[in-house]
């Protein structure tokens, strides 16, 4: 038989003297030690269920003040701004060039000369055409001497019926072939005209394209004549917002090159379909331009369709949709609870939403609440919330 030894624990010898055999008393340390440990979890437990009453901690950018204020509705735009006016000057014939006029960046009234032509043939059909006209003048006058000589000698009864109108004829025939040698004429003139290009506006040169003695083909692109008194703004809004905008409401531009400016303008157009391949509208937005800003500049430019007064302010982060509606959540008496709202005006701008609903002044609202939160979490918040930035009014428009 094999001898089995095994190692105890110390044991008082309080307890060996009352007779306890040693398996006895290893059982009576293990059962402290699962007392122990239980005691342990129980802490554990506790803790956990501590830190479950204590909730979320929010910090103070977590969490926005519900404030009363007003709102600047309207819908922005943004692109880049271009002159209102904008022309290339293209030849009308071939030809080679003789003379130019302003370069970049110089101005070109309407009518001034830009560039003239050679044009082979051009001059030649134009004296050809001069020419003809004159012939046709000479004939026509002495078609008017022969039926005048013709008259008499028909009234006196020494000419034919027959011959006199011979006579007649032969006039209205040289008078139709004078009116067509003065159309040839006009017509050269206009050609010869042509070799001569003009601004057909008032501007500056945003380009010129060709050199002295440079061969050019029938519209071939001379110029780029703009007209920078007026800049443009084009672009695209959804039908929601288009239904909301009217030609000639007042519009705000900045500028990315200038931050801390402003300027002022309108809508200008608004095109009458929306695109079939964005389902967008265009709209055009203008600003006078009296400081002679550049074209190609990257600007903003906000709509404005109203005020609305002393409405309740949220962030615009602050709102979350559900089924078509909107709500934010509220933390209050340290719980979270949804209330849901009614937008009745953004201004992105600001980052601020006007609401009507379940909300009070002084409300506590979450920013940016996660896609899971749930009502009744228990929340605590890490500092006295006050006014979101984003809900302070900033600097007024100038």
């Amino acid at each position: 038989m094999t001898r089995i030894s095994m190692n105890v624990p110390n044991v008082p010898s309080g307890i060996r003297r009352r007779g306890l055999a040693p398996m006895g008393s290893a059982l009576l340390v293990i059962g402290v030690m699962l007392g122990v440990a239980a005691c342990r979890g129980n802490s554990a437990e506790s803790s956990q269920d501590a830190q479950v009453e204590e909730g979320v901690v929010l910090g103070v950018r977590d969490v926005a003040v519900v404030v009363r204020g007003s709102i600047e509705e309207g819908v922005t735009i943004t692109g880049t701004l271009e002159p209102y006016r904008r022309i290339d000057v293209k030849s009308q014939i071939a030809g080679t060039l003789s003379r130019l006029g302003p370069d970049r960046g110089q101005a070109a009234g309407q009518g001034t000369v830009l560039a003239v032509i050679d044009a082979e043939g051009v001059r030649s059909q134009a004296a050809s055409a001069q020419a003809a006209v004159a012939s046709a003048r000479a004939a026509l006058s002495l078609a008017d001497r022969m039926l005048e000589s013709a008259r008499t000698l028909h009234e006196a009864g020494a000419m034919s019926e027959i011959e006199f109108e011979q006579a007649s004829t032969q006039r209205e025939a040289a008078r139709a072939q004078l009116s067509a040698a003065e159309a040839g004429e006009a017509a050269a003139a206009e050609q010869a005209g042509r070799t001569t290009v003009r601004s057909p506006i008032d501007g500056l040169v945003s380009d010129r394209r060709v050199e002295v003695g440079e061969a050019v083909d029938r519209n071939a692109v001379l110029y780029t004549i703009v007209n920078t008194t007026r800049l443009e703004l084009h672009g695209q809004v959804p039908v929601s917002d288009a239904i909301h905008l009217a030609v000639g409401q007042p519009v705000v531009f900045t500028l990315d090159a200038l931050p801390g400016r402003t300027y002022r303008g309108e809508v200008a157009r608004i095109e009458p379909t929306a695109d079939p391949g964005t389902r967008q509208i265009g709209v055009y937005l203008r600003m006078e331009n009296p400081g002679g800003l550049v074209g190609g500049l990257f600007a903003t430019g906000r709509v404005l369709s109203g005020d609305a007064e002393s409405v309740l302010l949220v962030p615009l982060a602050a709102l979350r949709g559900e089924a078509g509606s909107e709500r934010v959540f509220v933390v209050e008496e340290g719980r979270v609870v949804r209330r849901p709202v009614e937008v009745t005006g953004r201004d992105d701008r600001r980052g601020v939403a006007g609401v009507e609903g379940s909300v009070r002044e002084g409300d506590i609202v979450m920013v940016s609440p996660g896609v899971n939160m749930e009502e009744g979490l228990r929340v605590r918040l890490e500092g006295r919330p006050a006014g979101s930035g984003a809900i302070t009014d900033s600097s007024e428009v100038q």
